[in-house]
C-alpha cells in the first residue's frame, strides 16, 4: 500500500465528510473532523496523529489499491470511532455509499490542491 494511495483514501474520507458537516452542523462530526483535519499541519496527515495512523492501520488490512478498499477501510475506520470512542456518527456511516465516496476519492487530488493553496495564505 503505496503513501500516496493511503493519503489521498484519508482525505477523500475527509472531504466527504466535511461536506456533510456544513449540510447538518452536527457536533460529533464536528469532533471527528477537527482530529481529522489534513490542513492542520503542512503533512496532510491529521491534526491528531492518532487518527491518521489508525486510518492506515484500517486501510493497510487490505491487498488492493482502489476505491473499494478505501472505500471499506473507511468504514471500517468510522465504525472504530463509534463503538470505541462513542462519536454518534453511526447515521453517516449508514449512509455512505461506495458511489458517493468514489466522488470523492476521484476528485481528492484536486481538492486537496486547492485547499493547501487556501492554507498557505
Amino acid at each position: 500500500m503505496t503513501e500516496q494511495f493511503i493519503k489521498k483514501a484519508y482525505l477523500a474520507l475527509y472531504h466527504l465528510l466535511d461536506d456533510e458537516y456544513f449540510k447538518k452542523k452536527n457536533d460529533a462530526l464536528c469532533n471527528v473532523l477537527s482530529f481529522m483535519s489534513p490542513y492542520t499541519f503542512k503533512d496532510l496527515n491529521s491534526a491528531d496523529p492518532a487518527y491518521y495512523s489508525d486510518f492506515c492501520a484500517f486501510i493497510k488490512k487490505y491487498d488492493s489499491e482502489n476505491v473499494k478498499s478505501a472505500y471499506n477501510a473507511s468504514i471500517d475506520f468510522l465504525m472504530f470511532y463509534h463503538t470505541e470512542f462513542e462519536f454518534q456518527i453511526k447515521e453517516y456511516i449508514d449512509k455512505l455509499t461506495l458511489e458517493e465516496y468514489s466522488k470523492y476519492f476521484n476528485n481528492t487530488d484536486n481538492k486537496t490542491d486547492e485547499n493547501i493553496e487556501q492554507y498557505k495564505n
